[in-house]
């Protein structure tokens, strides 16, 4: 994504893929499909700017627990995603994101029907310049 987007709408793209990881998998698949760590700032600054404060400070925790991780995942990766599946069933990581995991759904769920979405549509409401 281009930095010459608008601050909303960059916001909102690094967003998007952080909306679909929890509501189809969660954390852990969210930072094994996206295994990019510019892009994993990228979606703390967008939930930030998009006023998800609580959201954003639990995806920051989770990106904390998964660095030490990080090369792992990226060598399962590197052979394929059942690699990746067969070790994240049951891991340390599987089992110290889930709290967290957790909170998220709970808070997905008190949004209503349009999940972490809902921050779109306020934040376009509040602030329709930053989208143009």
């Amino acid at each position: 994504y281009s930095r010459s987007l608008p601050i909303g709408l960059r916001a909102m793209a690094f967003t998007y893929e952080f909306d679909v990881s929890m509501t189809m998998d969660d954390l852990g698949w969210h930072f094994a499909n996206w295994h990019h760590k510019e892009y994993c700032e990228e979606t703390i600054r967008g939930l930030k700017e998009l006023g998800a404060t609580e959201e954003s400070v639990i995806f920051s925790n989770a990106y904390k627990i998964v660095l030490p991780f990080w090369d792992d995942i990226n060598g399962l990766l590197s052979v394929d995603s059942k690699s990746f599946i067969d070790w994240y069933r049951d891991s340390e990581l599987e089992k110290s994101l889930s709290p967290l995991n957790d909170r998220l759904w709970e808070m997905a769920k008190a949004l209503g029907k349009f999940g972490f979405m809902q921050h779109w549509i306020n934040y376009a409401r509040k602030y329709p310049t930053n989208l143009t």
